[in-house]
């Protein structure tokens, strides 16, 4: 999950997990370059007229178990829009990586999961330019309704998981929240 800001140079301070982005965006298509530079292999521009439910693709990962043919870009469905922030959620699972490496209590402020995702999967999907328009949410703890489970403390993240209530309230239906995974992800 992340929190976009579809305009180029977007600021890196961004709202409660909760709160997406609103777009004015610059561009009109999404156009993937061909450099061969990983790091600037993408360069996505968001359509101006995007809306919630709406798909676009940003940034790119291995998707298909083919390292010779490139990263594959990564496909967005847009959950909400807030003021100039969107909130997205790719469209498959992108890799298959456990909550916490360690068999312990543990909460998302200490998960591994976490950590990989804010740091190594940050770093390989975007490029510089994508980076600088995700924003940094502030992700708050929320007790589990269902488990007696310690939600641990609040934290401050470009790429998150869905609450228990965001799940809730953004995938209501079990049919809208069946995961597939691409074929790296298997």
């Amino acid at each position: 999950l992340v929190v976009i800001n579809p305009e180029e140079g977007g600021g890196k301070e961004g709202p409660r997990a909760t709160e997406t982005q609103d777009a004015e965006p610059s561009g009109s298509e999404v156009t993937i370059s061909t450099a061969n530079n990983p790091t600037e292999y993408h360069d996505t521009i968001i359509p101006v007229d995007i809306d919630i439910g709406d798909t676009f693709f940003f940034g790119v990962y291995e998707q298909d178990c083919n390292s010779s043919n490139r990263q594959e870009p990564i496909e967005w469905v847009v959950l909400d829009k807030i003021d100039d922030k969107m909130l997205v959620l790719s469209t498959e699972a992108l890799d298959c990586k456990p909550y916490n490496n360690q068999d312990c209590d543990c909460t998302w402020a200490t998960c591994s999961l976490r950590k990989w995702l804010n740091g190594t999967f940050y770093k390989a999907a975007f490029s510089n330019k994508e980076r600088e328009r995700i924003m940094d949410a502030t992700v708050e703890a929320h007790a589990n309704p269902d488990f007696s489970t310690n939600p641990g403390m609040s934290t401050h993240d470009y790429i998150f998981l869905l609450s228990v209530e965001e799940v809730n309230q953004y995938l209501p239906y079990d049919s809208n929240r069946m995961c597939f995974p691409t074929e790296y992800a298997k």
